[in-house]
């Protein structure tokens, strides 16, 4: 335990394994859920959310104390999403409406 504890300190060691036991849980509840396709598209998706993560560590790193990165990608996914089901909108317009060049939802 005192290894695990080197690997993950304090708050985050909890957070490790809140999530390996919902991988568990899934697992066991869907069979599907360790197919090699769904832990591609989670891994893609996921990678995407560690590079907003990282540029956001190093604007608090810097001092700059710019948290609205979160919140804009938020909204423009908010918008996207609307635009696409609500009023019929191709992905292709809605993901270039809205100025993102290369998203996850795009």
């Amino acid at each position: 335990m005192t290894r695990l504890r080197g690997l993950a300190p304090g708050v985050a060691l909890g957070l490790l394994l809140i999530d390996l036991l919902g991988m568990v849980v899934l697992s066991v509840l869907t069979p599907s859920f360790l197919s090699t396709y769904n832990l591609f598209v989670t891994g893609r998706d996921l990678s995407i959310l560690l590079l907003v993560a990282l540029a956001q560590m190093i604007v608090l790193s810097l001092g700059q104390m710019n948290l609205s990165i979160g919140s804009i990608g938020g909204l423009v996914a908010i918008i996207e999403s609307g635009l696409m089901v609500r009023y019929g909108v191709a992905w292709s317009t809605a993901c270039s409406s809205t100025g993102r060049r290369s998203t996850a939802s795009c």
